[in-house]
């Protein structure tokens, strides 16, 4: 038991060192590796110990498929709650690697939420959390597994906490829909979205600037990115970071909208500037509408 909480402790530690800048260090009792490695053949201590490893050796995935069979073979002898933990360590791997530019790690995320989702470890209470929901649809979105997310939506949203249940479905499917192309779904659905949650507000004017954008309404567009940019500023529940992103994004698009379409150095040093921001999703869609630019795709306009 002391064993196992130690091990816990120091997973919690990394997971925290990977995702936040601290000074603070970890320190364990001298000799403690190799109290625990005397315990290897107990399945828990075992999975702790190789997601230590993968934790340690991000770049490495070797070490990460392996926590992944480990856990196939020996996750029935664990509680759910073990099982869970493991798993969210499999997902902060999956997310580090994404965000490290490797998007083929969506389709491991994906993978890792089904199997979460056939064994029943991401309900808890039989209520299935917000943030799962989503992350679920959107690693799904990533891999084009658009049919099995649109029975997710509906199969799952009842699931959901009660008064969340509405908007978030409604907002998932306008994302769905989003990816399908399907425009005037995506606008129809979005008026229906309540958005007293600054995370939905965000999330929903970027699905609707990326689908004017798709339509040539740019006149609209360009209605929409001024609005944003007056939220964004005058919002006080958004941290200064994410502010800097989206009034970065919203610049590109502007950018993106104005370019003269014949001048390849114009062109180039925009892509070279998105290429160098951080923001991952609104990111990616401007690589595809530049790229598409470089190939001679002009984007219709509507007068």
């Amino acid at each position: 038991f002391y064993v196992v909480q130690k091990l816990k402790f120091y997973v919690e530690w990394l997971t925290l060192r990977a995702t936040r800048s601290t000074t603070d260090s970890f320190s364990e009792p001298e000799g403690f590796w190799q109290q625990a490695e005397q315990f290897r053949q107990v399945p828990l201590v075992s999975l702790y110990l190789n997601m230590i490893r993968c934790l340690e050796n991000m770049d490495k995935e070797v070490y990460f498929f392996a926590l992944l069979e480990q856990l196939e073979q020996t996750g029935e002898q664990l509680t759910a709650e073990d099982c869970r933990d493991a798993y969210q360590v499999a997902q902060n791997y999956c997310a580090f690697k994404i965000n490290s530019g490797d998007t083929a790690f969506y389709q491991q995320m994906f993978g890792i939420y089904q199997k979460m989702l056939a064994s029943g470890l991401l309900l808890e209470g039989g209520v299935l959390a917000e943030g799962n929901y989503k992350n679920v649809i959107t690693s799904g979105l990533r891999t084009g597994a658009f049919a099995w997310v649109e029975q997710f939506i509906n199969d799952y949203s009842g699931l959901l906490p009660v008064h969340l249940r509405d908007n978030a479905r409604t907002f998932n499917l306008a994302n769905l829909y989003s990816h399908q192309r399907q425009h005037q779904k995506v606008i129809e659905l979005l008026q229906n979205v309540e958005y007293s949650d600054v995370m939905y507000a965000l999330s929903s004017k970027i699905i609707l600037i990326r689908t004017y954008y798709d339509l040539g309404e740019f006149l609209t567009l360009d209605s929409l990115l001024e609005s944003f940019r007056i939220y964004i500023r005058r919002n006080q529940l958004i941290s200064n970071n994410l502010k800097s992103e989206y009034l970065k994004f919203i610049h590109f698009v502007r950018q993106l909208t104005r370019l003269d379409l014949y001048d390849k150095v114009q062109l180039a040093r925009l892509k070279q500037k998105v290429a160098a921001a951080t923001s991952a999703t609104p990111k990616k869609w401007l690589q595809e509408k530049i790229e598409a630019l470089e190939q001679g795709k002009k984007p219709r306009r509507k007068a």
